[in-house]
């Protein structure tokens, strides 16, 4: 609390209180940190935010959680005639955490009216679309689960393509490749028709790069390497703000502090999960296998943290290469669409080629 009258409003009623007069008094949250679970409930205002916001980041993800008491506990209290513990509790606790059906009656009415937010964003690969029941959904978790150097990069820059040329906003978080000399690179190519690591730079490709730069809602995460919990929610959270709500993460041992550990990964697959519920966004993420036998494809078998990532994503996308008949890998792959949550998609295939003249993947049919 803020103020320390509402503070012992609480303590009276038998709650755990503590007043930090004020917003300024924030940093004393710290003498906290040994309770179990802390609720931040400061005032509804500018600066009771922004204090929230530093509060939050004072410990780890959900060990503290944000509440907003309204009217305030003391002014709330002293309008009963008879003073009522089991009620207040109710207030400050039971709304939070306990939610009646009817509740959610006109959240379900407006979704089931919604064509477009049961089908989700199309893609812009017909045939992954029509496996996907639409496309991608708000509120979930879809893995490519692909070996290293598959093309599985390839076939998100040209979802990520599609989307951005439609103004829709992404965030692409990589802790292993440049959006520099990788990601722009791949999409001004599929942009301007040309393998552009080939041809260089014509000069009126200059202008329209500048152009597409300040046009495109294309957000990156900073830094390579391990992704913390905390600056993962940091940034998504920044960027919801503004407005995002298609995330790809690539990849996610990569992120890991310790890439061989299952546990681990399960655990960030779990927070891709809740802040996608939370934020009422989309995750993308590439999951990559375990050692595969040669000749081996991936499958749910392969998939690292298996159980534990599965149980948190919504689909599951498996992308093979297909051999030549000489063993060798072609340009072609196998996108197969294995585990899918919504009562729209179906599971299948389809095949997808990379034309590496212009760094394109694009559906075919064989003959």
């Amino acid at each position: 609390m803020e103020g320390e009258f509402d503070a012992i409003a609480l303590a009276s009623l038998g709650l755990n209180a503590v007043a930090i007069a004020g917003t300024g008094g924030v940093k004393k949250l710290e003498e906290l940190a040994h309770y179990r679970r802390i609720y931040l409930a400061f005032d509804d205002d500018m600066a009771g935010h922004k204090a929230t916001e530093t509060g939050l980041k004072m410990f780890k993800p959900g060990h503290a959680k944000a509440v907003t008491l309204s009217p305030d506990p003391n002014d709330w209290l002293a309008s009963l005639e008879v003073q009522e513990p089991k009620a207040f509790w109710n207030m400050a606790h039971g709304s939070k955490l306990v939610e009646r059906a009817a509740d959610h009656g006109e959240a379900m009415v407006e979704y089931m009216d919604d064509p477009d937010a049961k089908a989700g964003e199309p893609t812009g690969i017909v045939g992954l679309d029509s496996l996907l029941g639409g496309g991608k959904r708000l509120g979930e978790v879809t893995v490519l689960h692909a070996e290293a150097k598959s093309g599985k990069n390839t076939l998100w820059h040209q979802m990520m393509y599609n989307w951005l040329e439609r103004d829709i906003a992404i965030g692409y978080a990589s802790r292993e490749i440049s959006p520099s000399t990788e990601v722009l690179p791949q999409l001004f190519s599929i942009h301007l028709n040309k393998n552009l690591w080939a041809t260089g730079l014509a000069d009126g490709d200059y202008h329209i790069i500048e152009e597409k730069l300040e046009s495109w809602p294309l957000y990156f995460a900073k830094g390579y390497g391990t992704f913390l919990e905390a600056d993962i929610v940091e940034w998504m959270e920044a960027l919801s703000y503004q407005g995002v709500q298609y995330y790809f993460f690539d990849h996610l041992h990569y992120m890991l502090e310790d890439s061989g550990n299952h546990a681990q990964a399960a655990e960030m697959a779990r927070l891709f999960k809740t802040m996608a519920k939370r934020l009422n966004v989309h995750v993308d993420l590439i999951v990559q296998p375990n050692k595969l036998y040669d000749g081996a494809k991936v499958s749910r078998q392969s998939l690292k943290g298996c159980s534990g990532v599965e149980q948190a994503l919504d689909n599951l996308l498996l992308f093979n290469r297909i051999p030549h008949e000489d063993g060798k890998k072609s340009n072609r792959s196998d996108l197969e669409v294995s585990l899918i949550r919504s009562k729209l998609g179906k599971s299948g295939l389809i095949t997808l080629e990379y034309d590496p003249a212009n760094t394109t993947m694009k559906e075919i049919e064989f003959e």
